[in-house]
């Protein structure tokens, strides 16, 4: 069976009803924004704010928000921008908007709904977390703030978990950094960042494995120490090993781990060796333990 192709033509009275339509509200919304009556403007702002036409209901109450200071309808401007700017994915200026909101009426209330908006916006405006984390810092500490002066909020529960996902980006962030310092055999660094992101995240999932890290890295650290350095550092290992041990006792790491402790027991006895008969050339290289 063949079908015939059918081409639809929009009828031209139609079109031309269209037409008119759009240009009669593109006429509306220009006249509306060069009226010099500002409350012209507001109502209008306000018949596109309830449409759901944002952007239109921003363009209008741009300019009201920076005018209108001591009439009551301000409070309603501010916030409706704000709020516009947020629909309309302006999110600089609506982070900015509602926090301002907040400052100027702080009495509102819609006063703890735009500060609990601009933290949430704040936190829209996080990066991935390879990126800068600047935006990130500060919507925790907004989002804090938040929590701080409104314990009892209904949004206080949302705010905390977000400030947990925003936590988990900055975790990312950290150890990979770290990890950074141990990939490039930069072994000091490696030691004290890893030891950094442990004390800076105590609870994250990649403790035990920067701890292992932290221990290889200082182990290499010490076996490419300076002879007289390798004693202290060789015993720090151990000491560190031990440290690891108390913490993990189950490891997944605990076998490259002891093999560590027994390198560094080596590299111990072999300078003992050498301090007894300095004759005694070193034979063995400590550094070669079992992956």
């Amino acid at each position: 069976m063949r079908l015939e192709q059918t081409n639809y033509t929009m009828p031209k009275t139609l079109f031309l009803f269209l037409a008119l339509a759009f240009l009669a509200s593109c006429s509306k919304f220009t006249r509306a924004m060069k009226h010099p009556d500002w409350k012209v403007r507001y109502a209008a702002a306000n018949a596109y704010y309830e449409k759901g036409d944002f952007y239109r209901a921003s363009m209008l109450l741009e300019e009201l928000v920076t005018i209108i200071k001591n009439d009551k309808a301000a409070e309603d401007i501010h916030y409706k921008f704000a709020n516009s700017c947020a629909e309309e994915k302006r999110l600089v200026d609506a982070e900015y908007y509602f926090r301002t909101f907040y400052a100027t009426y702080r009495q509102s209330p819609k006063a703890e709904e735009a500060l609990y908006l601009a933290s949430l916006t704040l936190s829209k405006m996080s990066p991935q977390w390879y990126l800068d984390q600047e935006n990130t810092r500060l919507a925790i500490e907004s989002l804090q703030d938040f929590i701080n002066r409104y314990p009892k909020s209904p949004r206080a529960a949302d705010a905390s978990q977000i400030i947990i996902n925003l936590r988990e980006k900055q975790e990312i962030k950290a150890y990979n950094n770290a990890k950074l310092f141990y990939k490039l055999d930069r072994h000091k660094s490696a030691v004290i960042v890893l030891d950094n992101f442990q004390k800076d995240f105590p609870d994250s999932k990649y403790k035990e494995e920067a701890a292992f890290l932290a221990l290889e890295a200082l182990f290499a650290f010490a076996d490419a120490s300076f002879a007289e350095k390798q004693d202290e550092r060789y015993r720090e290992v151990i000491a560190r090993y031990e440290t690891f041990l108390d913490k993990f006792p189950k490891s997944e790491y605990l076998r490259q781990a002891q093999n560590i402790f027994s390198a560094a027991r080596r590299g111990l006895q072999t300078l003992a060796n050498k301090a007894a008969d300095p004759t005694l050339e070193k034979t063995e290289k400590t550094s070669d333990y079992d992956q």
